[in-house]
C-alpha cells in the first residue's frame, strides 16, 4: 500500500542561509522547488544550484515551481522559470509555479507568464485556483496539493 500523499510545506525556509533561500523536495512523483525572497538577477546562479536537483526525465512527474514565499521576481527569474519549463516539459513532466497574491503574481500576469505557463494562486484556507486561461494542465485544487 503506498503511503498517503503529503502536502508541501513552507516551513523551514525562513531558518536557510544564502541571498536566495530555497528548499527542494521530491514526494510521490513530484519536485517541489520554494523559492523565498527577492529574486533577481544576482541569485539566478543559485536558482539554477537549486533547480539541478530537481527530477525532471519521467512522464507524469509535476514539478512545481513556489514562489508563494517570494516578495519580488524580475525579469530575469521570468526568463529562467520559462527555460526551466522548456527543460522540465522536454523531460515529459508538469511544469507548475505556484503564487500568492501580490506583487509576483502581478508581475506573473503583467508579463504574460501566466498564458504561458499553468500558474497557480494559493488563496486562503489552502485553497488554489489557475491564474491565466484554462489549459490542459495539472488540477492542483484537489487534496494532493492542500495544506
Amino acid at each position: 500500500m503506498a503511503a498517503p500523499e503529503q502536502p508541501f510545506l513552507h516551513e523551514g525556509l525562513d531558518d536557510l542561509s544564502s541571498e536566495i533561500r530555497w528548499r527542494l523536495t521530491h514526494r510521490d512523483g513530484s519536485s517541489q522547488l520554494s523559492l523565498a525572497g527577492e529574486l533577481d538577477l544576482a541569485g539566478v546562479a543559485e536558482l539554477d544550484r537549486a533547480a539541478a536537483g530537481l527530477h525532471v526525465n519521467g512522464g507524469g512527474e509535476t514539478v512545481v515551481v513556489d514562489l508563494a514565499r517570494a516578495s519580488f521576481v524580475d525579469s530575469s527569474v521570468i526568463a529562467w522559470l520559462l527555460r526551466l519549463s522548456r527543460r522540465v516539459e522536454a523531460g515529459g513532466c508538469d511544469f507548475v509555479v505556484l503564487v500568492e497574491g501580490g506583487a509576483v503574481r502581478s508581475t506573473l500576469e503583467i508579463s504574460g507568464v501566466c498564458n504561458l505557463l499553468t500558474v497557480f494562486e494559493q488563496n486562503g484556507a489552502g485553497r488554489r485556483s489557475r491564474v491565466g486561461p484554462p489549459g490542459p494542465r495539472p488540477d492542483l485544487t484537489g487534496p494532493r496539493w492542500s495544506e
